[in-house]
């Protein structure tokens, strides 16, 4: 699941830095007011389109090859093609139609891709768990990269998250009251659904023994213990979510 996730967020990239190269060069190329900033851009744009398109390919089927080799050669001549932002002016209007046609095609193969599930005896290079993770912003973007303290702090607050749980779990939740014996007033019937029967009983009996703190009495007298239980442990759901799930 985890290389399926790669796969397409490398792909969605790279479908963003071929538009952006469209643009570049029909917009920019041959500009008077063309910044230094911009064919820089322009020349990191076109060796990550490489890079993400190379490594992309181990990812395919091997039914895709021939077609994906077709495409390489192609997206390689047309990145060649135009190996600066600096020209006398912009592109003439048959060179104009030639590059939007090569390059509508190719980009209708990336689309096609998303369609397409990875190769599961693909193998991508050893860094692309990183340099998934890369992307070239557009000129003037800032980047924004976390500190080692912030690293620092993040790693503290989950460890200091689950020793909190650990102290909840053990200091108000009664476990003992899994191994007493069920006081239903169902006969206990056999199979799954007497399993889940009995599990059922010894959950609600643990969830009615919690020991919930003083301050929250204002709320187990107005919605009872169990359901109060319930709410909290959704709420520590929801903050671990933020603190896992959110915070990088």
């Amino acid at each position: 699941m985890l290389e399926v996730l790669r796969y397409r967020k490398r792909l969605a990239h790279l479908i963003d830095e071929w538009t952006e190269y469209r643009s570049l060069v029909l917009n920019r190329m041959g500009a008077p007011n063309l910044k230094n900033e911009e064919e820089k851009r322009f020349l990191a744009l076109k060796g990550k389109v490489a890079e993400d398109l190379t490594s992309l390919s181990l990812w395919l089927q091997p039914s895709l090859a021939q077609e994906v080799q077709g495409h390489l050669r192609g997206i390689t001549s047309l990145l060649g093609r135009y190996p600066t932002l600096f020209t006398s002016g912009p592109l003439d209007e048959q060179n104009r139609a030639d590059f939007e046609r090569s390059w509508h095609d190719h980009f209708l193969f990336f689309n096609r891709l998303k369609g397409i599930q990875p190769d599961p005896h693909g193998r991508e290079p050893r860094n692309l768990a990183a340099a998934s993770q890369t992307y070239i912003p557009p000129v003037g973007q800032k980047v924004h990269r976390r500190s080692a303290g912030a690293h620092f702090v993040t790693v503290f607050l989950r460890l200091l998250f689950l020793i909190f749980i650990i102290f909840l779990l053990v200091r108000y939740v009664p476990w003992g009251r899994l191994r007493e014996p069920t006081t239903s007033s169902t006969p206990t019937q056999g199979g799954v659904e007497g399993f889940l029967t009995t599990a059922g009983d010894r959950v609600k009996a643990v969830l009615a023994g919690v020991h919930l703190p003083a301050f929250l009495n204002p709320v187990v007298e107005a919605y009872g213990s169990e359901v109060t239980t319930i709410l909290v442990a959704v709420f520590l759901l929801i903050v671990a979510y933020f603190i896992f799930g959110r915070m990088k």
